[in-house]
């Protein structure tokens, strides 16, 4: 395996490549305290936007509701995912996995259309 090769990374969710390694964070704030959740990557372009939409509408709704929160956590959240946003945004629509996934994993909301219907791996087997 040359370096170029190992260098290449694929989507958790569905093994496309061009993929970046980045965090997705959320923020719940509730009256007395506050919950910090991220889901790391890689990403490919679509299934990094789709975890992007989900996380931040999740803050958005629910990252108010404390003192602490309001002030802090919630806009702290919502600019690491702008940045987070930049990054992905720039990646290259995705393309086929080149190599089958060992256990790819289903995204937290419904895949891209043009993600593969079923994992890379099931494909191979049913085959």
């Amino acid at each position: 395996m040359s370096v170029d090769s190992a260098a290449v990374m694929h989507c958790r969710f569905c093994g496309r490549t061009p993929a970046i390694n980045a965090t997705v964070r959320a923020h719940r704030g509730m009256i007395i305290v506050m919950q910090w959740r991220s889901l790391r990557g890689p990403y490919c372009r679509s299934c990094g936007m789709t975890v992007l939409k989900k996380l931040t509408g999740e803050t958005l709704w629910q990252g108010w509701w404390g003192f602490l929160s309001a002030i802090i956590g919630t806009p702290f959240t919502l600019i690491w995912n702008f940045f987070t946003w930049l990054r992905i945004r720039a990646l290259p629509e995705p393309t086929a996995a080149t190599a089958p996934q060992a256990a790819p994993t289903a995204p937290p909301t419904a895949a891209p259309e043009s993600a593969p219907s079923e994992p890379p791996a099931a494909a191979a087997e049913s085959a």
